[in-house]
């Protein structure tokens, strides 16, 4: 599940001055966009009735002499009076018609109908009817005239781009002043703030307070947020003092059980080799028993074969050897850790004193231990504790012991690899694999899939808790065919 820590680092940085100047310039792109809307309805409406104010002067002043005209017939004046009345501003057309609504006479604005082709709704159209002597009720003709709007618009949209221009510049203006306010007032003061918490040691005993440089005559909310945080550090670094105290006596304690615990995991995993020691040691004793009643018994005949004797002595030599290093690789791994210090050791060194401890064994139950000594691999040197990586690899072949010792092919393999950074181990056994649902369990404490009396389900979380006291990790590696156990560990750089 994802925490509301998760959810905060994913969010995208945006700075506060760069929210503020944002909701500046929307506010400000809104009522700059509601005051021209305002202002071109408003002119706009003004216009249209300027518009009809003069239609209706035309209506007054001049539709009386064109009946007139009308009735008289006479035409040329009539042609006059219509072109006069379409040189007016705005006016399109004036079409005057008989009662059969025939044209009589027809002019356009400056002699051209091209406004006649705009769109329909910028056109405005006026019919007055005509009648003799203008008060009679005999019906004469009709004058038609069709103004446009579109002029009107057009001048309206040319104030209103020097309008939109000027609030541009006043919201750009205004955008950089509040810039300069913020950034004195606020942005400064919290990037000061930031670095210091940015760089704030919780676990640290030293008690440095937040200071910020600013000229301020009065107190403000940043001077209590800087009281506040100081406020907050006295806390942290009480409750600090407070927990080392309580916690030094816990750690001891833990630090015991824990080296109990190991010391207990290992003397259990060694009993479980007691046997394979026991022949590991038997058998080479019976070689020297062997060797020495050999030579015994040519001393008390007088047979002297330098040849013999000297077989027999490597023999035995050899074989001393042999004992000499399962009894030092017991002790390496038996040793107490409780003082042990990190020393720099071959890995080969460390496989060695195991593989000393377990080989009989292996041999006795016909499984393979494979890996190549000779590898240049293994002799690279680890900053370790040397016993509890011991234990590791003892665990490790125990656990791959268990595991296939009934299996029809039995072998355990031990690569090496290495990275700028990790010396990487690969242990496989010829095990089919764990199941990928016990992947996470596996490394819990008392966790086990043996049967019962057979394992206590510490060995892998031992082996968990000393790798990572290596600040290294040790994980199921699921790639392989096999079970793997691949640990990581750190080169010194």
């Amino acid at each position: 599940m994802m925490t509301d820590t998760t959810k905060e680092n994913e969010k995208r940085f945006r700075p506060i001055k760069a929210k503020l100047i944002m909701a500046v310039i929307t506010v400000s792109s809104i009522i700059t966009l509601i005051i021209i809307i305002f202002n071109f309805n408003t002119e706009y409406n003004r216009n249209l009735r300027y518009l009809d104010e003069r239609i209706h002067q035309i209506k007054e002043s001049t539709i009386p002499s064109i009946a007139r005209i009308v009735w008289n017939l006479d035409i040329p004046y009539l042609e006059v009076q219509a072109e006069s009345i379409a040189k007016i501003k705005d006016l399109v057309k004036v079409s005057i018609k008989d009662p059969k609504g025939q044209v009589m006479v027809e002019k356009y604005h400056n002699n051209s109908d091209n406004n006649l082709d705009s769109d329909q709704s910028d056109l405005r159209n006026y019919n007055y009817p005509l009648y003799h002597d203008y008060t009679a009720n005999e019906f004469i003709g009709t004058v038609e005239i069709v103004a446009t709007t579109k002029n009107i618009r057009n001048e309206i949209y040319d104030r209103q781009i020097i309008l939109v221009a000027g609030e541009i510049i006043k919201t750009l203006l205004l955008s950089f002043i509040i810039i300069l306010i913020i950034n004195y007032y606020i942005n400064k003061n919290i990037d000061q703030i930031i670095d210091y918490l940015r760089d704030f040691n919780p676990n640290s005993f030293e008690t440095n307070y937040l200071k910020i440089n600013r000229k301020s005559s009065t107190r403000d909310e940043i001077d209590i947020l800087q009281s506040a945080i100081n406020k907050m550090i006295e806390q942290i670094n009480r409750l600090n003092n407070e927990k080392e105290q309580k916690i030094s006596d816990q750690e001891k304690k833990i630090e015991m059980q824990q080296m109990a615990a190991i010391t207990s995991a290992k003397m259990s995993a060694l009993g479980e080799m007691a046997g394979g020691i026991a022949h590991e040691i038997n058998n080479p004793l019976t070689i020297i028993h062997t060797n020495t009643k050999i030579m015994e018994k040519m001393i008390d005949k007088g047979i002297i074969n330098n040849e013999l004797f000297l077989k027999s002595t490597k023999n035995i030599i050899k074989t001393i050897e042999r004992i000499g290093t399962i009894i030092s690789g017991l002790k390496n791994i038996s040793r107490d850790v409780s003082n042990e210090h990190m020393t720099k050791v071959p890995f080969k060194n460390i496989l060695l004193d195991v593989i000393s401890l377990c080989e009989e064994r292996f041999k006795n139950h016909q499984i393979e231990i494979q890996c190549d000594l000779d590898d240049p691999l293994f002799e690279t040197e680890l900053n370790c504790f040397q016993v509890q990586l011991s234990q590791v690899l003892l665990n490790l072949f125990n656990n791959a012991f268990d595991a296939i010792v009934q299996s029809e092919t039995k072998w355990i393999k031990i690569k090496a690899n290495k990275t700028e950074n990790w010396f990487i181990i690969h242990f496989i056994d010829s095990g089919p694999g764990i199941p990928r649902d016990l992947h996470e369990k596996i490394f819990q404490p008392f966790f086990t899939t043996k049967e019962i009396g057979k394992g206590t389900g510490l060995g892998l979380s031992l082996v968990y808790s000393i790798i990572k006291n290596h600040n290294g990790v040790i994980f199921y590696d699921h790639q392989f065919e096999n079970t793997c156990f691949t640990i990581k560990l750190p080169l010194e750089g």
